[in-house]
């Protein structure tokens, strides 16, 4: 069994570029061995000279084929999740999908089933419960630093969607939710994370922004740019998440995060705009 772990990677996104190699190329079991792109073979071999990746494909199943591999990291766009997952699962290899793991709770399920029953690993991670400041958050609330539970507000804003154009972020057909999925799913992750399971939702979505045409002049519904819920925890407690890509944030990656959690015995507040900024304070009650 060779010593380090080969990941062949499906997508060469931003996201690709600045979360997932600059952590594989630091990490010494990791190997990157292949990565295939979309539409844009030039960018996808381009891509991969960047980052030093031996061999660079245009279809996934060429790269399932022709490489020895033992994980597959699926960053491509939603549509891919579940074909791509499944084909890598069913040859035996462990697959890192990116959130959401399918286009509907269907393919989420069978996803799930098959690497149970091929005893693989069909992992979701949720990158932002990683960064430092959640990390810390986590960590004080898991001490006791704001006791009991109460209430926690989270809120995520982006500015991708303000200009009106195309993506297939958008593209209900393509992406399966919009804001909802791409922005909130994460929050939803960490407001159990932190808080515990979640036992009533009430959601209310908006759609603000017109949709330019797909470049292929298909018709298709737009999916929300913004979304807001109401969340019930079964200790209690209650929340909301409140997301938009399409507010004005001036930082450099266009992004604000930002928490605040009460509970009996204190308060967190908790920012990030991925350029300067990342905090947490807090504050405990005072005994008399």
């Amino acid at each position: 069994m060779s010593d380090t772990v080969r990941i062949g990677v499906a997508g060469t996104s931003w996201w690709v570029d600045s979360m997932y190699l600059p952590a594989l190329a630091k990490h010494p079991l990791a190997d990157v061995r292949a990565i295939v792109g979309g539409s844009r073979p030039d960018h996808t071999r381009e891509f991969a000279a960047k980052w030093g990746i031996p061999h660079a494909y245009d279809s996934f199943e060429d790269m399932l084929e022709h490489e020895d591999l033992d994980a597959v990291l699926v960053v491509a766009p939603n549509i891919h999740h579940h074909p791509f997952a499944m084909a890598a699962l069913e040859r035996g290899l462990h697959v890192l999908c990116e959130k959401p793991l399918g286009m509907n709770s269907r393919q989420a399920r069978e996803m799930t089933e098959t690497a149970e029953r091929l005893g693989v690993v069909n992992m979701c991670p949720f990158t932002y419960s990683f960064m430092p400041y959640a990390r810390y958050t986590k960590e004080l609330v898991d001490g006791g630093y704001i006791g009991g539970p109460y209430h926690l507000n989270m809120r995520s804003f982006a500015d991708y969607g303000r200009d009106g154009s195309y993506i297939w972020r958008f593209d209900l057909g393509e992406a399966g939710a919009g804001a909802s999925g791409d922005l909130a799913s994460h929050w939803s992750y960490i407001a159990t994370w932190l808080f515990g399971d979640v036992v009533a939702v009430t959601a209310v979505f908006g759609l603000v922004v017109p949709r330019a045409a797909r470049p292929d002049g298909a018709p298709f519904e737009a999916a929300e740019d913004s979304a807001m819920s109401l969340l019930e925890f079964t200790n209690g407690a209650t929340g909301n998440i409140d997301v938009s890509s399409v507010a004005y944030e001036p930082s450099r990656f266009g992004q604000l995060h930002a928490w605040e959690l009460h509970g009996s015995e204190g308060t967190l507040h908790v920012a990030c705009d991925w350029d300067n900024l990342e905090r947490v304070e807090g504050v405990r009650i005072q005994g008399d």
